[in-house]
Parts: C-alpha cells; sequence; structure tokens
C-alpha cells in the first residue's frame, strides 16, 4: 500500500529539464486527507513516502547523468 500511494504521488510530481523534484509536503497532506496513511501514524507515512521519494530521484539522477555522458 505504501509503494502504491508513493507511485501515485510520484505521477504528480513536478519535473525540471526531464528530472524528477522532492515530492512536496502540501502533496503528501493531500494524500493523506483523501485517502488516509496506509495504516501508519501520519508522520511516518510522511517520512516513508520522503525516504522512498529520495531514493527514486537518486536513481533518476543516476540514469539522467549516465545517459548524458553517453552520449560524449
Amino acid at each position: 500500500m505504501l509503494l502504491n500511494a508513493f507511485y501515485r504521488l510520484s505521477q504528480e510530481r513536478r519535473t525540471e529539464q526531464g528530472a524528477p523534484l522532492s515530492i512536496v509536503d502540501r502533496d503528501i497532506d493531500y494524500y493523506q486527507y483523501k485517502n488516509g496513511s496506509c495504516s501508519l501514524a501520519q508522520d511516518l507515512f510522511i517520512i516513508a513516502i520522503h525516504a522512498i521519494d529520495s531514493e527514486y530521484i537518486k536513481q533518476k539522477h543516476d540514469d539522467i547523468r549516465r545517459k548524458n555522458n553517453k552520449g560524449k
């Protein structure tokens, strides 16, 4: 369920020059208001989403860096 919440939030994230930006707390709060927090305390849900998001962004930035270096 937590990964489903992350996936949904991730689909609505903003990007800058093709790179994903962090999911903002406002969007997480709205998700919790509408859908709950996957049986977690609200603060733990926010921390978990940010932790998953951080790893996701690192991976995406590494992918972009590799793609850009491949063209050189």
